[in-house]
């Protein structure tokens, strides 16, 4: 069972990660505007895109790079990335990170796995 889920998980990363390359990998800074901007035009359709993208990147590292409790629920996620980066905005590098970097990396913050 813990190998089809590895499998599957590298699977969807390598989709991603090839997805990306094609679509035009979002950056930081855009995953960061998102999070903190109020002012867009589009606010519901940039938030709306930006939870998808938030919910794909967590589904595909669940229990390999963080280990939430079972009580956490999906609409969870954009609160705690946004923790995160509002007490590490000063962190060098957060603009030209990749934002699937800084979503995975605010996740694993939140919920390390336990070795």
């Amino acid at each position: 069972m813990k190998t089809s889920k590895l499998y599957i998980s590298i699977i969807l990363t390598s989709i991603l990660s090839i997805s990306s390359t094609y679509a035009g990998e979002v950056d930081g800074k855009s995953l960061l505007n998102s999070i903190k901007s109020n002012d867009h035009e589009n606010v519901k359709s940039i938030d709306e895109f930006f939870n998808g993208y938030i919910s794909g990147v967590a589904d595909t590292t669940i229990n390999l790079s963080w280990c939430p409790p079972h009580s956490l629920k999906g609409s969870q996620l954009q609160k705690i990335i946004g923790k995160y980066y509002r007490t590490h905005s000063d962190r060098p590098g957060n603009e030209t990170a990749s934002a699937k970097d800084l979503v995975i990396e605010a996740l694993t913050d939140a919920y390390p796995c336990k070795k």
